[in-house]
């Protein structure tokens, strides 16, 4: 139990801001590859928009502890640090990579994104519970909630982040 209560609570939260890293980085050299566009370069903006999204995921893992209501932190964990982080950091990855895509294709490709990570997520979950015995779900409609809050959280950043898109656009 020890060491589930240190994978749950240590090591997961920085596996999770690495992968967010892992994300922001395919993002942004996917982005331009899609959409045929050259290959973009690693500039400063980049490094500093790639550790703003390992800062943020790891902010949000630690407001979402101090919560005493384990529902609802979960809830905002998965809508937030789910939906919403993922959503923005396909908006710094895009946008970074200065390819020439329309509102459209970018919302699009980040749900795409935003969902996969989401389900990536549930089934990293289960694999963890499983081996570490630390409790992530307690049942299936935990899981079922969590990805629904991912795809609350990315709609509200979709919502939030398409006028600054298109501003970026001009």
């Amino acid at each position: 139990m020890i060491l589930g209560m240190f994978w749950g609570t240590i090591i997961y939260p920085f596996i999770l801001a690495l992968l967010y890293l892992a994300v922001y980085l395919v993002v942004f050299f996917l982005f331009p590859k899609v959409f045929n566009y050259p290959h973009p370069a690693v500039t400063r903006q980049v490094i500093v928009s790639a550790l703003l999204v390992m800062a943020l995921s790891l902010l949000t893992w630690a407001v979402t502890t101090v919560i005493p209501n384990e529902q609802l932190a979960n809830r905002l964990l998965h809508a937030v640090g789910g939906g919403v982080l993922v959503m923005v950091t396909c908006f710094l990855a895009a946008r970074e990579s200065q390819a020439k895509i329309n509102t459209f294709q970018f919302i699009v490709f980040s749900v795409l994104v935003t969902t996969a990570l989401g389900v990536g997520n549930e089934i990293l979950e289960f694999f963890l519970q499983n081996v570490t015995g630390e409790m992530f779900a307690d049942s299936i409609i935990d899981t079922w909630l969590d990805l629904t809050s991912n795809t609350v959280g990315a709609l509200v950043a979709a919502v939030i982040l398409i006028p600054l898109w298109n501003k970026n656009r001009e």
